[in-house]
């Protein structure tokens, strides 16, 4: 298959992502854009993607255990502190990292008490099983893991939703990696494959997937025009 050359707004527009990207001050967006990057490389090496897919989950596995093995993610803080803070020995504990395991307790409890209905979209967490060190604004209303997001406010059928979404979505984004002839629209097949499970990582740290409205809004852009062209191909194929 011919090889796609970048359009030059795709050229001209890439230190704009890089730099949004580093002055993000997010690890979780760090460690997952590495992952999705090599992720990509392993994938487009590799003649049959399928034979990837045991060092692919190993690679998703390790992320995610990178992510756990430097703490929770705090606010923004400068450039500097945040690289040094990637380090696992530079890490210290503070109220927000003890926040969050807190938080992760009492979603549980709370989980453990409706696993089947949820709370609801607007009924917040209670502290029951454990206090907190501080309170945030809304903080009882969100979580710090999405999947624990849609099972505690959407219940059992939630949490099937989410790994729905994202399991259709990495699928539609495969077949378009496979099976389009267009060097550019396969190689944002690809992209979607890896970006996608980029967000499952990044998803282990914060709420974005359902939760975030800007990324909502991206993600819906996104999986439709994978649905259109996946859709398009099939009924050529057909044809």
């Amino acid at each position: 298959l011919p090889r796609a050359r970048p359009p030059l707004w795709l050229l001209l527009g890439t230190p704009l992502l890089i730099a949004s990207l580093v002055l993000s001050y997010r690890r979780s967006f760090w460690i997952a854009a590495v992952f999705a990057l090599l992720l990509v490389l392993l994938l487009a090496t590799t003649p049959n993607g399928r034979r990837m897919l045991v060092p692919a989950s190993l690679l998703i596995a390790g992320a995610i255990w990178v992510l756990g093995s430097i703490g929770f993610q705090s606010q923004s803080s400068p450039l500097g502190d945040r690289v040094a803070s990637l380090a696992p020995s530079r890490l210290a504990a503070n109220k927000s990292d003890r926040y969050r395991i807190d938080e992760r307790a009492n979603v549980l409890g709370e989980i453990r008490d409706h696993p089947i209905s949820g709370l609801g979209l607007k009924v917040p967490w209670s502290a029951a099983v454990q206090p907190l060190p501080l309170e945030h604004e809304n903080g009882r209303d969100y979580v710090h893991f999405a999947p624990l997001w849609f099972w505690l406010k959407l219940g059992i059928l939630g949490l099937a939703a989410y790994f729905a979404t994202i399991a259709g979505g990495v699928l539609l984004s495969w077949r378009v990696w496979r099976e389009q002839p267009d060097p550019m629209l396969r190689a944002f097949g690809i992209a979607s494959v890896c970006s996608l499970l980029g967000l499952v990582v990044m998803d282990t740290t914060a709420s974005f997937t359902g939760v975030d409205a800007r990324l909502n809004v991206l993600l819906g852009i996104q999986l439709g025009f994978l649905a259109v062209l996946a859709m398009g191909e099939r009924e050529a194929a057909v044809e």
